[in-house]
């Protein structure tokens, strides 16, 4: 395989548990190979934002939801646990992907997470890319009088 051939890309799935309208899963079929859908559970990186019980509730019907659609298509969802970055290292080491898409979240400490990650990764040699995926602008593209 020549260098920068694609093999695949990993779409961490967060708060945006769907196939249609997902930029991140748009970025990764364009990319080429296998797409591994992930979600990660990691409550320690949730800071003080952690979920509750109705949401731990929702959270179990939208995977199942999500993981009977992925397999409909002849895929499934990855569900792993931990803090990220560890996660997706190991997802990558083993799939032999190399591309990460995400669809951003803007809570502080979610932020910094995902600078991180995005860093670490890049310096593994990988393709890393974040999308807006919710939002009409982001944040940063608002300028007030």
């Amino acid at each position: 395989m020549s260098k920068g051939e694609s093999t695949g890309a990993i779409v961490w799935l967060r708060q945006d548990l769907r196939l249609r309208d997902n930029p991140a899963l748009q970025a990764a079929a364009e990319h080429g190979g296998p797409i591994v859908p992930v979600y990660i559970l990691s409550d320690a990186e949730e800071q003080e934002f952690p979920p509750g019980g109705a949401s731990r509730w929702w959270l179990h019907r939208s995977l199942s939801a999500l993981d009977t659609e992925l397999r409909s298509r002849g895929s499934q969802l990855s569900l792993l646990r931990g803090p990220a970055i560890d996660c997706l290292r190991h997802a990558v080491a083993q799939t032999g992907t190399n591309a990460v898409f995400w669809n951003r979240r803007y809570e502080p400490a979610v932020v910094a997470r995902d600078v991180e990650v995005k860093r670490e990764l890049r310096a593994d040699g990988l393709n890393v890319e974040s999308f807006n995926g919710s939002l009409l602008r982001e944040p940063w593209e608002i300028q007030n009088g």
